[in-house]
């Protein structure tokens, strides 16, 4: 989707908040101000390049600089006003939800209307007597709707299909003891996904840039040299962390210099040495909290660092975020690592998607490079 603030030469953040005044933020009579002086002063510069092209009598350079004219003063029509931005605002964020949509969860529980700490109370045929009226409920309640709209209203009729199949779908998933079991463990992997908070929009395009996938965004790999870490944990896998790379991006208001770092993680498991690509927001002096008789600088938090950051589960359940880790902070009850939490910090956000972003790129390349070699 076609980013009108840049067309305009400036960005959300630099309209919403005024940079030059300690950020503080623009009400919608100044933002509206804003955008229409940075449209009027392209929309001069344009006007001048045109004069010159046309003394040149350089048609090509008119032509194109023609479609830029018609370019800008489309995209001022789509922002010029608050209701407009708010229109466009919410147009991108619909984008963002088609975007993620394949990555998105919802408990089967949620989706037959019951509350799971609701069902500790009951025996295991109590609870499926409970989801087998639910889904009866639901499957009555949405087929007596599905009736009730017209052939022609197809869209309608879809909507109310695709819910009568989720319903039949979540009950498939959690309808005995043995398939709730596989289930509960299926999301004990899954319970650091991240993935529903991928947005490729916080994440800057090149400057310029005509490209519409993913090539055209502001992220790049740089090799790091440093030397290979060996730990104890809990597991006696033979633990050795090495960072390998940094992820370094430029988020959607302009910031450059934004980094995530790449570890290569080492391990032994049923005497197989498994490696897998880890991203983690730590600064490289977590890698060496050990002081010169080899025990931790800190208990608690080495504790964290390797036996919850770096265990198996994490690391697995990382997987599906491209193989993010997030990171370790600190409250009242100790250390904990930040992928616990429901939602990222915004800051982990932009270096997921970062990463995912990377991830994919490569995969890309690696595609086109295979369709080459046949």
């Amino acid at each position: 989707m076609e980013d009108y603030y840049k067309v305009l030469g400036t960005s959300r953040y630099a309209v919403e908040y005024d940079v030059m005044n300690n950020n503080k933020r623009r009400t919608e009579e100044e933002q509206d101000k804003f955008l229409k002086m940075k449209y009027q002063d392209k929309l001069k510069m344009i006007k001048r390049s045109k004069d010159i092209a046309r003394a040149r009598r350089d048609q090509n350079k008119l032509k194109e600089l023609e479609g830029e004219e018609q370019k800008l003063i489309f995209a001022y029509q789509k922002i010029s006003s608050a209701t407009l931005r708010k229109e466009y605002h919410n147009e991108i964020e619909g984008k963002k939800e088609k975007i993620v949509a394949i990555y998105k969860r919802e408990s089967p529980y949620e989706v037959l209307n019951i509350n799971k700490e609701d069902l500790e109370k009951y025996t295991n045929e109590e609870i499926n007597k409970i989801i087998e009226k639910n889904r009866k409920d639901l499957i009555t309640q949405y087929s007596t709707e599905l009736d009730s709209i017209p052939f022609k209203f197809f869209s309608k009729r879809m909507k109310v299909e695709r819910i009568i199949k989720e319903v039949e779908e979540a009950y498939e998933l959690i309808s005995t003891v043995d398939k709730r079991k596989e289930y509960e463990e299926q999301e004990q992997k899954e319970k650091y996904s991240h993935a529903n908070e991928y947005n490729p929009y916080l994440i800057n395009d090149i400057s310029n840039s005509d490209h519409k996938s993913l090539q055209g965004k502001i992220v790049r790999r740089e090799e790091a040299l440093s030397r290979e870490y060996s730990y104890d944990d809990e597991e006696n896998r033979q633990l050795r962390i090495k960072q390998t790379g940094v992820i370094r991006f430029q988020n959607w208001t302009g910031v450059v210099n934004l980094f995530v770092n790449e570890y290569k993680v080492t391990r032994v498991i049923d005497g197989q040495e498994v490696v897998d690509i880890v991203y983690a927001n730590l600064p490289s002096i977590d890698l060496s909290r050990i002081n010169e008789k080899e025990e931790p600088i800190d208990p608690d938090y080495y504790n964290c660092f390797i036996n919850k950051l770096l265990a198996e589960d994490t690391i697995e359940a990382s997987r599906s975020n491209g193989g993010f880790i997030g990171g370790i902070e600190r409250d009242k009850k100790g250390y904990y690592i930040t992928l616990e939490k429901k939602d990222l910090l915004p800051m982990e956000q932009e270096q997921m998607t970062a990463v995912m972003i990377w991830k994919q790129r490569e995969e890309e390349i690696k595609k086109e490079g295979d369709e080459q070699s046949k």
